[in-house]
């Protein structure tokens, strides 16, 4: 299990708090709430495709349980850069009027830009279903 949380980026210290005069698209409003942690799996299946994935993120995996602060960060360090080769990314070329969907229990969203001079508009949707196990 590993605990995840928004501490870092989403506290009333974190590093979008601790910003000043950043011009944002959306408003940010740090919280003290965002200090709560969760456990989730390391790996998680999908309930449809079966496949299992890893279930961590540089920013919210803060720990693996079970394991020392030293051996933890490892292992996290090791996953995330495994995650980040080349060969596992997608790069969009972004084009006018286009819509882009995807299944966030198997994608790790990281948005890159390559929408200059457009308007990026990003809804958030939860489809109801089976969760990955």
């Amino acid at each position: 299990m590993v605990s995840h949380s928004a501490i870092r980026p989403y506290a009333d210290d974190g590093f979008y708090a601790l910003e000043k005069d950043k011009d944002r698209s959306m408003a940010i409003k740090p919280s003290a709430k965002a200090k709560e942690f969760f456990l989730h799996p390391l790996v998680r299946t999908h309930p449809e495709t079966k496949k299992k994935s890893l279930f961590i993120n540089q920013v919210y995996s803060i720990t693996v349980n079970g394991l020392n602060e030293k051996d933890s960060n490892e292992l996290l360090e090791f996953l995330f850069f495994h995650m980040g080769q080349e060969k596992y990314i997608y790069k969009h070329k972004w084009e006018k009027n286009m819509l882009i969907m995807w299944d966030n229990r198997t994608v790790n969203h990281c948005a890159q830009g390559g929408y200059q001079g457009h308007k990026r508009l990003l809804h958030r949707i939860t489809l109801a279903g089976s969760r990955p196990f």
